[in-house]
């Protein structure tokens, strides 16, 4: 979800890099739409590692929708050579990825 405060921030970026005219809130929010779809990838590209990531779950037989940490695992007695959530330590089926985002700065932004 793209918010009013990310909208401003990507204004706010564009006026320092020296932009006359930055985007509209509109065209600067279909950027961002676009990247963020853009930001999910296959789950066949993902580290298998144990790098922690963002997994996508869709809903299936047996497995709920679900997003949230994981990685890739050997360790866990359910789940050999599989992917695991985090937050639960359940065995997850994922179809897509992408790295977890920066933790916020001292200062509240990214």
């Amino acid at each position: 979800m793209i918010t009013k405060t990310m909208v401003d921030a990507a204004v706010a970026k564009c006026i320092e890099l020296g932009f006359d005219r930055p985007p509209t809130d509109d065209v600067i929010r279909e950027i961002l739409e676009v990247a963020e779809i853009a930001g999910w990838q296959p789950i066949e590209t993902a580290p298998k590692d144990y790098t922690v990531i963002l997994l996508y779950q869709p809903e299936s037989p047996g497995y709920a929708e679900a997003v949230g940490q994981g990685h890739r695992t050997d360790l866990h007695p359910d789940a050999h050579d599989k992917w695991v959530l985090q937050a639960t330590g359940w065995r997850a089926e994922p179809t897509h990825w992408r790295p977890l985002p920066p933790p916020p700065t001292a200062n509240g932004k990214s």
